[in-house]
């Protein structure tokens, strides 16, 4: 089976040992089950972030990137940030503790996230009001069609019970 969590930390790796991790994780799709990746305490700058970022997208079930304890700034965490919103899930998580990104930046990408996440609340939320206002106008059809026959009914007995009486 393919592996869910690679634990990739303390390893001494740098940009040259992401590129060819990367590679792995590019080809063919990449590991398809693969939901945790920690790279922790190596020595990746933002060439291997950048290497990494542009392979993480196409990791389908990817929720948990650790990428604390490197070499990482700004540019790396700017293409991680960009990798993110192309991510199929939302919910991604890639954390960048003790690099050396300005806590500005990490500020910027945080609020950019968190804004990408409202926008797809929003569409889910769009998504399922159609939905309930589809079954609700589905409910109010058949209640009319309920009613219509409960009519019908009620006037046949009345229709039986006069010819009874006659």
């Amino acid at each position: 089976g393919e592996a869910e969590s690679l634990n990739y930390a303390r390893l001494g790796w740098g940009d040259e040992e992401v590129l060819q991790l990367a590679q792995v994780l590019s080809h063919n799709g990449g590991l398809r089950r693969l939901e945790f990746l920690s790279l922790e305490h190596n020595h990746i700058g933002d060439r291997g972030a950048c290497i990494l970022a542009d392979a993480l997208p196409k990791l389908k079930r990817l929720r948990r990137v650790s990428l604390g304890g490197n070499r990482i700034g700004p540019a790396g965490l700017e293409a991680l940030t960009a990798a993110k919103r192309r991510c199929t899930s939302p919910s991604v998580v890639i954390s960048l503790w003790d690099n050396d990104v300005p806590a500005a930046s990490v500020l910027q990408a945080s609020n950019e996230s968190l804004e990408s996440m409202g926008q797809s609340a929003r569409e889910a939320i769009g998504g399922v009001r159609a939905h309930l206002k589809e079954a609700w106008n589905r409910i109010v059809e058949v209640r009319a069609a309920a009613e219509v026959e409960h009519m019908a009914i009620s006037e046949a007995r009345q229709a039986a019970a006069s010819s009874e009486i006659a």
